[in-house]
């Protein structure tokens, strides 16, 4: 795993989430973890398509 500096902004951003209720926390974790899911979803569509391409 990298690591990488934490920016002002994301200082910021961790603390507005600390302050956060229980349900909104889990709200914003369903809401992360849907942003990576369709990420991961586009890579894997990204390589069907070149293995597609790489076929013809």
């Amino acid at each position: 795993m990298q690591w990488h500096t934490i920016t002002q902004d994301e200082f910021t951003l961790l603390k507005q989430y600390r302050q956060l209720s229980h349900t909104e926390k889990i709200i914003v974790k369903r809401f992360l973890s849907g942003l990576l899911f369709n990420a991961q979803k586009e890579k894997i569509a990204q390589r069907a398509r070149l293995s597609d391409n790489g076929n013809h």
